[in-house]
Parts: structure tokens; sequence; C-alpha cells
């Protein structure tokens, strides 16, 4: 949706927009439903605006999100630890 709608291809982006949201509805004063009203219009500057923002704002979430002074997340167990098979545990490692 993000790229059809930064391209300013508004028939695909209504399209993957309208896949996105079937089963919800995004809150009124978000920046999704903001870029939901602006697919309605057609206004390719403003599609590409309402995309802009969007992307700002879940950029700006991740950002906000992360506690400087939080550790690290653990890295991934390599899968050669599990054995041959996903089910099975390595109980040496």
């Amino acid at each position: 949706m993000m790229a059809a709608a930064q391209s300013g291809d508004a028939t695909a982006a209504k399209a993957a927009y309208a896949r996105l949201t079937a089963n919800r509805t995004p809150p009124v004063k978000s920046p999704l439903a903001a870029l939901g009203a602006t697919l309605q219009s057609g206004d390719t500057v403003a599609i590409r605006q309402a995309a802009e923002a969007l992307q700002q704002a879940r950029d700006g979430q991740i950002s906000k999100s992360a506690d400087p002074n939080a550790p690290p997340p653990p890295k991934p167990i390599p899968a050669a630890a599990y054995g041959s098979s996903q089910t099975d545990i390595n109980v040496l490692a």
C-alpha cells in the first residue's frame, strides 16, 4: 500500500488499503485513517503527503517505543542448535 501511495497509484493503494482495513477500522484521527480518506479523494499529491505522514508516524512510534536503557533483544538461536529437526531440543547447548 505504501509503495503504491507514494508512487501515486491511487487505484492500487485503495485496493491495498481496503485489504488492510477489511476486518478493522483505524482510529479516526490516525495517520492511517487520514490516508484512507485521502485515497477516496483521488488527489495523488495529497495521497503522497498522507503516505509520508503515515511513514513518519510509524518511524516515530518505533523510535519512541525503543528504550535507550533497555538491554538489546536476545539473539536468535541458530537452527543447528536444534539438532536435525526443528522439534528436537539440544540439551547440551
